[in-house]
């Protein structure tokens, strides 16, 4: 069968199972759209924590300690994130060994104060606009931490039976014979034990699993990026505790009392981790892009001090870390950096049998984001960034759900390469390919198109964004342009 074959439409029932690749919030969605899509006989979420909620859950290494992987600077996926080496499995069906000691980055993005940024009435699923807690667990009466918007994922996947659900299991090689038209996708699991071996290793079992589809469900906040900076390299091979991703910072537990730290990142985790440790830090250098026109409310944070990207970085023979900035002024004595600069696409479990699958910015063969045009029996649900998330997600579980179930087709081949190929010309290898900055809008109501209106017979509909949804929305890009510490009141104590 060619891809042409498969872009004609899958026939009605011929998909009988799917794995959905991470039990976060798109997971959530992509379960709940597949189950009540019907005529799907297995399907099966595989979540390598021991909890579900992805970037919404707590990691209990971090919370209880100094937890911190070292990134160096400039690294790759090829380096922080290589794939396992598979045994061989065999006529025995599993295969038990020692666990692999290789760094997974397997912790949770989410700490501990985390909490939303948009409202509930947007940022929810369409069918349930509310956290479901009580005002003591509010922020400004819409805002929620992240305990709340976990337990909300939780209830989300117990609306199925416990046996979609599989933790603790991690899916580490997809691949599939396209010599044979019949061939299903063979997934390679390893799951965690607790059993041990002679000398006190942690065993993992492996075994293998087939499917007709994938839905590929891991999100994007698991690889840490620290750009390659002039002279931080030095830095990091001299002091690489004094290099640290905001993955692993944990507010309240890293003070650094009284240190000049550098902050660098101009999204919602570098203003968060600026103000939690502006009652602690001597000085706190924030490094941004771009630092708006706009005056920015900064009662209460006066020890933070805006600054535009680093230019270079030096470290003396003392020890001593100097850091110059792109409009010229430098700032000596320097104690930490601190980078809430984004994370690497990494899909490890692809690499083998999928080379190019993603180049660490993109993913450069999908569909609007979601369908992978060599093989549209791999989707993909959770990727855009700049989007209002939950929502975006589920649109993408709706389309996939349909097109599984045989009810929709997709676009020709040529038309499919030919958006990829102009969202390339557009945007490069950059992170912003799948920003949804300026198409949160319009882009449902494309794909709302594609799969055949709001409703089409059983399963979900598609939400529709009302013109008070618009309005809210633009509030808080307002809110957002004019006030630097989202809603933070400096008299409380948020983390």
């Amino acid at each position: 069968m060619t891809v042409q074959d498969f872009i004609n439409g899958v026939s009605a029932g011929k998909v009988k199972s799917v794995a959905i690749i991470g039990g976060g919030p798109s997971g959530a969605i992509t379960l709940d759209a597949l189950v009540r899509e019907g005529g799907f006989e297995k399907i099966k979420v595989f979540e390598r924590s021991s909890e579900l909620g992805g970037v919404w859950s707590l990691s209990k290494n971090k919370e209880e300690g100094k937890y911190v992987v070292p990134v160096a600077p400039g690294s790759t996926i090829d380096q922080l994130d290589p794939q396992l080496d598979i045994p061989e499995i065999g006529d025995k069906k599993t295969h038990k060994s020692k666990r692999s000691e290789q760094i997974r980055f397997t912790e949770s993005a989410g700490y501990k104060g985390l909490r939303t940024n948009v409202p509930e009435q947007l940022m929810c699923f369409s069918d349930v606009k509310d956290w479901g807690v009580d005002a003591k667990h509010r922020i400004e009466k819409n805002y929620v931490f992240i305990e709340s918007v976990r337990q909300y994922i939780q209830n989300y996947y117990d609306r199925h039976p416990k046996d979609h659900i599989i933790l603790r299991t991690s899916v580490e090689n997809v691949s599939k014979d396209y010599a044979n038209p019949n061939a299903k996708f063979v997934l390679t699991l390893r799951r965690e034990t607790d059993e041990k071996d002679d000398v006190g290793n942690y065993l993992d079992e492996w075994y293998e699993e087939e499917f007709d589809a994938v839905v590929i469900a891991t999100g994007h906040y698991h690889i840490p990026i620290i750009p390659k900076v002039p002279g931080l390299e030095k830095v990091f091979a001299k002091s690489p505790e004094k290099i640290i991703h905001s993955k692993y910072f944990k507010p309240r537990v890293h003070t650094f009392d009284n240190e000049t730290v550098v902050v660098v990142g101009g999204r919602i985790s570098g203003f968060d981790i600026a103000t939690s440790l502006a009652k602690t830090s001597k000085t706190i250098y924030h490094s941004k892009k771009v630092i708006p026109e706009v005056k920015q409310r900064s009662d209460g944070f006066e020890n933070i001090i805006e600054k535009p990207i680093i230019k270079k970085v030096e470290i003396h023979d003392n020890d001593k870390i100097t850091v110059h900035f792109e409009d010229g002024t430098i700032v000596e004595n320097v104690d930490r950096f601190i980078y809430g600069t984004g994370y690497h696409l990494s899909f490890p479990f692809m690499n083998k049998s999928y080379p190019g699958f993603t180049t660490g910015n993109i993913l450069p063969d999908f569909y609007e984001h979601t369908f992978y045009a060599k093989d549209p029996l791999i989707s993909l649900v959770g990727i855009p960034i700049q989007a209002i998330t939950f929502r975006v997600f589920e649109y993408q579980a709706i389309w996939v759900a349909r097109f599984l179930s045989g009810k929709i087709k997709l676009p020709s081949l040529e038309e499919q390469i030919k958006w990829i190929l102009a969202r390339y010309h557009a945007l490069g290898n950059h992170q912003q390919y799948h920003s949804f900055a300026d198409d949160k809008f319009e882009w449902p109501l494309k794909v709302i198109e594609l799969a055949g209106g709001v409703k089409l017979g059983s399963g979900r509909e598609f939400p529709i964004y009302t013109e008070e949804d618009k309005e809210l929305h633009a509030q808080i890009l307002k809110r957002f342009a004019e006030e630097q510490h989202f809603f933070l009141d400096p008299t409380k104590q948020y983390f």
